[in-house]
């Protein structure tokens, strides 16, 4: 399924297994809410080879999109995820304890 950022809701569950495209800008801020997340964004090249840039993401954690471009997000494991996203230029610290609802936030690295 593809989405733009702007149709995307700011609380999405997932299902087992399931993901989705959709068009960020750069600055959205992405959070796992509750199971793990797996979120590739467009590779780049690093002198002459492709590197993939993503983030698998445990309950609490977050990714800022570096660059605007179209991401893929899944819900990895047996069990059912919830994303919650933060569009940018909306202040994504300011948002970040009603984005997380009490979760803890960790840096993904």
């Amino acid at each position: 399924m593809r989405l733009f950022a702007d149709a995307l809701l700011p609380d999405r569950p997932l299902a087992a297994g399931q993901s989705f495209q959709v068009a960020v800008d750069a600055g959205t801020a992405l959070f796992a809410a509750q199971g793990r997340l797996r979120v590739d964004a467009a590779p780049r090249w690093l002198a002459d080879v492709i590197v993939p840039v993503g983030r698998t993401l445990d309950e609490g954690e977050g990714w800022v999109v570096e660059r605007a471009g179209w991401i893929t997000v899944g819900a990895l494991g047996g069990a059912p995820a919830r994303l919650r996203f933060v569009p940018a230029g909306r202040g994504w610290r300011l948002a970040l304890p009603r984005a997380l609802h009490g979760s803890r936030f960790r840096a993904a690295g």
